[in-house]
């Protein structure tokens, strides 16, 4: 697991930008997780990283199979 990277600034792993994320996780399940002590208003949202990887892959293979010919 690994917090959303800052405002204006990219995600070690992947290079996504903050709202690149938060739009991934909207279509990616089980992406992100919001952690919120009861009574605040803000609180952490977290990335977990195994399933940011795995789609990342996964959109590489698809990518790679209908590539253009080299």
């Amino acid at each position: 697991w690994a917090r959303l990277p800052r405002a204006r600034e990219k995600c070690a792993v992947s290079n996504l930008s903050r709202s690149g994320i938060i739009d991934l996780g909207n279509v990616v399940p089980g992406l992100l997780v919001r952690v919120r002590r009861p009574g605040t208003i803000r609180g952490a949202v977290l990335v977990h990283l195994p399933t940011l990887r795995a789609h990342l892959r996964s959109l590489r293979e698809t990518q790679a199979g209908t590539g253009v010919a080299q």
